[in-house]
């Protein structure tokens, strides 16, 4: 089965010496609404991903029982142009925000999996990767923005209701009413401030 023309999928698996895969790197870029799995198996470390594209004409829209605000945002760029890789400068919206919206989500969903729907939804690029010591996502591009792209100490973090916290996405459950914002840094979030 092969994924429409407009949507691309990368998958990647990074194998240690043994042979079992360490990482797991999942690249989206969608037109549409699509729903990407990708799972990698042992010691081949071979990787099946499935495509499934779902019209917006077939189904009514997913009614979710909680909301919360959810802003995706690279301002800090605005101000770093000077630093920005320059194959990346068409990538920083005008005003630096790639996402905001409240956005709903169910029960026991974290900020990884709102994350990616929202990006599935509005076909904005995402790539995380899997870190099986920790045992969640990290997020290392979104909106083609990766980290090292505007400095050295330059990336991707995310805060919930003006908090950040201290591991991975995939790992922070989000409660209703929740402010969620994936915000890139310039400076290892000394150049954030609390929103």
């Amino acid at each position: 089965e092969t994924a429409p023309p407009e949507t691309e999928i990368i998958t990647q698996a990074v194998t240690s010496a043994s042979q079992k895969p360490t990482e797991t790197t999942e690249v989206i870029t969608t037109a549409e609404s699509t729903k990407v799995t990708a799972e990698s198996s042992a010691p081949q470390s071979s990787v099946t991903t499935k495509a499934e594209t779902t019209s917006a004409e077939s189904a009514p829209p997913k009614k979710y029982d909680y909301t919360c605000l959810f802003e995706i945002e690279c301002r800090t760029i605005l101000s770093n142009m000077d630093k920005l890789s320059k194959d990346k400068k068409e990538c920083v919206p005008d005003d630096g925000v790639l996402f905001s919206a409240e956005t709903g989500f169910d029960k026991g969903e974290s900020v990884y999996d709102i994350l990616k729907r929202v990006c599935d939804e509005n076909g904005i690029q995402l790539e995380t990767s899997y870190s099986p010591a920790f045992g969640t996502r990290y997020i290392e591009g979104i909106g083609n923005l990766y980290e090292f792209d505007c400095g050295t100490a330059s990336g991707w973090m995310y805060t919930v209701n003006g908090e950040y916290m201290n591991y991975g996405c995939s790992s922070c459950i989000v409660s209703d009413g929740d402010k969620i914002a994936i915000r890139y840094t310039c400076n290892m979030g000394n150049d954030l401030d609390l929103q």
